[in-house]
């Protein structure tokens, strides 16, 4: 069982990266999982077997006979709990290759993809073949005895669900070999298969024969995330649909100042899967030799709030469009253990093109930051349709060398972006009309690339007014733009109001606020003023009242209390001034009910509770409140509970399970005996 913990504050990694991050990571987790530890520690019936900081979260093994799961839940510091669940590679598809033109780099024999996304003019133009770069595959491993693979035993390890150690790379299918041929294989056959043949390759045997659990993903992605000589992550794994679990690990992962590139999945239109789907990662579908998109290729417009609920973070979009890019992923060649060849059909193809493509980038341009790059190959991808649906292509095949030319630039803005006092802003975004976009580091310094000609560069950050200035910059000229910025109002809604409460709960909205002077609350007119009291950052206030706050800047929660028996539609008018600007925010509503129906999921094997209580939480009405518990729960909270639904029932319980329903007035619906 994974038992998940608060996430670290995301605002804390603003300008911070790679092991500046990883140590605030670690030293989070460590804080909030203390409580558990020492309960896990001192507690029959359950134990840690590994913690984790990609994810803020401990796997233990649980003897559901002795622990009771969602008493554990209710330990301060800990979020949920979930199960270790699987994640796999895509089914290996076997498919012919499109009937295009045998055409290939005049210079080189390689396979179609490499032509296909112009791999091979970034050798020539730029000299390199991924030299100083590191990429990590998490996938089966990797035969080290390939005449194309080459890679440093040290740079190799298997994890577990307990930990991750260093033994002699092999692979435990064949998956992974041909992954790692693609990032990084050279043309011992006569033929390159690797996009970066000089690359370095680091790789984590997560999936052992094609699946492994969360844990050991986990594991993988740490171990990753604190190699200093890695740059970019590849994983051509998954699990279709929306697993929320992935989305933390995901996000770390991109704080500690990796790429993370995964497969789309191979379920074909309409659907996608993690981590491939969270926004943060660059998702790949498969393109085939034609410059078409395969039929297995996953793709989709993701609603982020019916999509992922409670769960997405506030700051992503209410819709995107998954795989970020297509790759070629059709019949692609590469390296088989045992020395041979074969080709193979999926995303997990797509994805290490795509791999490759950054590690050249980064290779050629040097010191670029992810968004730089990632603009680069947005602003370049094509398709060869006019219009194409971008649910099959993303943003488009990736063209390696017009990315690159955009990245590898030798002409720049530098300068530093200040407050009206004259102190750093670390944390502002600095972007051009060209498409170039990057962040101040901790002294407010920033360097951008241009291309020759008038670019108009802009400084913006929370609190500030955004400043613009265009300047001329020659063939291999660095300009200077330096930005003073004035201070502004600024408002962001950090977590909104619950879809619905009992009375005589709370409702609470947090806003992270700037320069904010007065604020004022209006309650809506679906619930009553007389049931409801107001409180701001702690204080009571009348509705209505201008609340004098000086000029605040930071994180502010709003709370309306409400009494017990009533019910209505709450939501709150916000009014925030400062600086003789206003912003008028509105939340809610909030549907308050005089009294839940409380609904018990009672599965005492842990195993498919969670599912059943989704369904059961999306077909009701907001009225219902549905909680997973196990039998001796329910034996003994008949009165809490108006309804049981019976996911699995221990068989020891049974009997005193059936004697403490018999004389209550509440439902009982049996889905399966196990």
């Amino acid at each position: 069982m994974i038992f998940r913990f608060d996430e670290i504050d995301r605002a804390s990694l603003q300008g911070v990266t790679g092991q500046a991050a990883i140590r605030s990571m670690k030293q989070h987790s460590a804080a909030t999982q203390q409580n558990f530890l020492r309960y896990a520690g001192s507690t029959e019936g359950i134990e840690t077997v590994e913690q984790f900081w990609i994810a803020n979260a401990v796997l233990a093994e649980v003897d559901t006979d002795e622990v009771n799961i969602e008493r554990v839940t209710e330990i301060k510091g800990v979020d949920r709990a979930h199960a270790n669940f699987e994640l796999s590679v895509p089914e290996n598809l076997q498919q012919e290759r499109a009937s295009a033109d045998d055409v290939r780099s005049a210079s080189y024999n390689t396979t179609y993809g490499l032509d296909q996304i112009n791999a091979t003019e970034v050798w020539d133009e730029y000299n390199t073949m991924g030299e100083g770069v590191g990429v990590a595959v998490l996938d089966t491993g990797v035969d080290p005895d390939h005449p194309d693979i080459d890679i440093d035993p040290d740079n190799f390890v298997e994890a577990t669900e307990d930990g991750v150690e260093n033994v002699d790379p092999y692979d435990s299918s064949d998956h992974g070999t041909h992954v790692s041929g693609t990032v990084v294989g050279g043309n011992a056959s006569g033929e390159y298969i690797g996009v970066a043949p000089e690359a370095t390759l680091y790789h984590g045997l997560v999936i052992p024969g094609g699946g492994g659990s969360f844990a050991q993903v986990a594991n993988g992605m740490e171990w990753a995330a604190n190699e200093s000589g890695v740059d970019v992550v590849s994983m051509s794994l998954g699990a279709t649909g929306y697993y929320t679990e992935m989305i933390e690990p995901t996000q770390n992962i991109e704080a500690a100042g990796k790429v993370l590139v995964s497969s789309a999945g191979n379920s074909g239109a309409g659907s996608s899967g993690s981590p491939g789907n969270v926004y943060e990662t660059i998702a790949a579908g498969a393109s085939n030799e034609d410059g078409g998109i395969a039929s297995f290729s996953s793709g989709e417009e993701v609603d982020t709030e019916a999509d992922w609920g409670d769960a997405a973070p506030s700051d992503w979009p209410d819709t995107y469009v998954v795989p970020d890019y297509a790759a070629p992923g059709v019949a692609v060649n590469s390296a088989q253990p045992g020395g041979g060849y074969q080709e193979l059909s999926g995303t997990s193809m797509a994805a290490p093109h795509i791999s490759g493509a950054y590690a050249l980038m980064l290779s050629a341009a040097g010191d670029i930051d992810k968004s730089t790059a990632t603009e680069a190959l947005t602003e370049t991808a094509w398709a060869p349709a006019e219009d194409p649906d971008p649910t099959r292509y993303g943003d488009g095949i990736i063209d390696i060398k017009a990315a690159t030319d955009m990245v590898a630039l030798e002409q720049e803005v530098t300068g530093t972006v200040t407050n009206a006092d004259g102190a750093a802003i670390e944390g502002a975004t600095v972007s051009s009309d060209q498409g170039f976009q990057t962040t101040t580091n901790a002294d407010g310094e920033y360097t951008l690339l241009a291309e020759t000609g008038n670019v108009t560069v802009t400084a913006d950050a929370f609190g500030a007014e955004s400043s613009s200035q265009t300047v001329e910059v020659g063939d291999n000229e660095t300009v200077t733009a330096d930005f003073s910025l004035d201070p502004a109002l600024d408002v962001a809604l950090e977590s909104g109001q619950a879809s619905a409460i009992e009375g005589g709960d709370n409702v609470s909205a947090t806003v992270n606020v700037a320069n904010l002077e007065t604020y004022t609350a209006e309650l809506g007119d679906g619930y009553s003023a007389e049931n409801a009291t107001l409180y701001v950052a702690g204080g009571e206030y009348e509705f209505g009242e201008p609340v004098d706050l000086g000029g605040y800047s930071g994180t502010a929660t709003v709370t309306v209390e409400t009494t017990a028996d009533t019910s209505g539609d709450l939501s709150i008018d916000h009014t925030f001034e400062g600086l003789g600007d206003s912003v008028e925010v509105t939340t809610g509503p909030t549907e308050v009910f005089e009294e839940f129906t409380q609904v018990g999921v009672v599965d005492d094997n842990s195993e498919w509770g969670e599912d059943v209580a989704a369904i059961v939480d999306e077909e009701t009405p907001d009225s219902y409140s549905v909680d997973v518990i196990d039998s001796d729960t329910a034996i003994e909270s008949t009165d809490t509970y108006d309804a049981y639904v019976v996911q699995y029932l221990d068989e020891d319980s049974a009997e005193a399970f059936a004697d403490a329903t018999a004389s209550y007035d509440l439902s009982l619906i049996h889905i399966s005996d196990g």
